[in-house]
């Protein structure tokens, strides 16, 4: 895998775009892009929730929050596994 092509480089794009405030779509692209190469990187979950907010898609937002809160590594994170509390719904554990 090249640096381009790496979930760091995408964040990155994603953070750029954000920060410019111009292109959220294009943002949200590379959050994505990010997420698919590194399914468990909390902070392009995290930003991909920021970015869903400024779209005015709060639902969405308020999921990709969650994904960030279980990806982050820690005592109340997933480290790297998506918690499940027993009987959730779409949970396998």
């Amino acid at each position: 895998m090249t640096l381009e092509d790496s979930a760091e480089h995408h964040l990155a794009q994603a953070l750029k775009y954000y920060e410019e405030g111009k292109d959220f779509n294009s943002a949200l692209e590379a959050c994505e892009q990010a997420i698919d190469r590194e399914p468990y990187l909390a902070d392009a979950h995290n930003l991909r929730g920021t970015i869903l907010e400024q779209m005015e898609k709060p639902l969405q937002a308020l999921n990709a929050y969650k994904e960030a809160f279980v990806s982050r590594p820690g005592p109340f994170g997933g480290e790297g596994k998506p918690i499940c509390a027993p009987g959730s719904i779409g949970c396998s554990e």
